[in-house]
């Protein structure tokens, strides 16, 4: 598996792009995930599952946000290992909530030392820290 420093740092400063699926072209949250997962933790993620694929899924978002959140969820689900919040670790994938207006639910890779690694459409993926958000659910980045 690759190191997190490495994986995170080819993405740093891209730009938020709608399926975007590299540094160089952008990207938006979801496919900034999948391509981690896929390329760097080497976690084999189907094209298509219960209607729901690399051609859809932002339309999925636009038309029903807290639905899209909540599909992602169950896919992160049957994919990837869920864990509790005490054994959260770096390269960790978050569905957090933020707990000032507006409230929203989004998915973020925790770095360590309370920072994550976002994708913001307004300044692409960048570090910050989550220290207003609630962490919801703890997925690790490996196959079950």
């Amino acid at each position: 598996m690759t190191r997190l420093p490495d994986v995170t740092s080819k993405w740093l400063g891209t730009e938020y792009t709608t399926y975007g699926f590299t540094p160089e072209e952008g990207c938006d949250c979801f496919s900034f995930l999948y391509k981690i997962l896929e390329d760097d933790y080497g976690v084999k993620l189907p094209s298509e599952w219960r209607g729901f694929n690399l051609e859809n899924y932002y339309q999925l978002y636009m038309d029903d946000e807290e639905k899209a959140i909540d599909l992602w969820t169950e896919f992160f689900q049957d994919y990837l290992k869920e864990v509790e919040e005490h054994e959260l670790i770096n390269g960790d994938i978050l569905l957090v909530k933020s707990t000032i207006p507006p409230i929203k639910r989004f998915f973020v890779i925790y770095i360590g030392n309370k920072k994550i690694i976002n994708v913001d459409p307004k300044y692409g993926v960048r570090p910050m820290h989550f220290r207003r958000m609630k962490i919801l659910k703890v997925f690790r980045g490996v196959s079950k």
